[in-house]
């Protein structure tokens, strides 16, 4: 009996003992390696609060520049008509290489699906902070010096 509860209890210790990935990070991971060598990754659905989408979206294409400085990808999810996307935000702006397409809708799986843009903070290739992305308040947290 002490024998077969120890067999048991020996690949539960083990399997629990090993480092892995969180659900962000494997999705991040998934759409592109490199993404957990960013400081920031902003996620923006396509559905859901519609102000907030827009809001943030227009918010990311006039900081731009600012954004890839700070080392911050964003990611598109929910994309449904990808000309209709193109045509809403410009040609010059996909073809940013800070600015990915979910074309696989990762990020619209329940486990981390949100209807708010959300900001995700990395370091060290973890992720260590989750929050809705609002450009009143999350730009403080972007500019920040390391």
């Amino acid at each position: 009996m002490n024998k077969q509860f120890i067999l048991l209890l020996l690949p539960i210790t083990l399997w629990s003992c090993t480092s892995s990935y969180t659900s962000y990070e494997r999705r991040l991971k998934t759409i592109n390696p490199d993404l957990l060598q960013n400081d920031f990754v902003i996620i923006i659905p396509n559905e859901g609060c519609g102000g907030c989408i827009s809001g943030a979206t227009q918010f990311i294409q006039d900081n731009i520049t600012g954004m890839i400085e700070r080392n911050t990808s964003i990611i598109f999810t929910g994309i449904k008509d990808y000309k209709l996307f193109k045509n809403q935000v410009g040609q010059e702006f996909i073809q940013n290489r800070q600015v990915l397409i979910d074309s696989s809708d990762l990020f619209m799986h329940q486990e981390v699906y949100s209807i708010y843009p959300q900001l995700i903070h990395l370091e060290s290739k973890r992720v260590v902070a989750k929050e809705s992305f609002d450009p009143n308040t999350s730009l403080k947290f972007i500019t920040q010096e390391k």
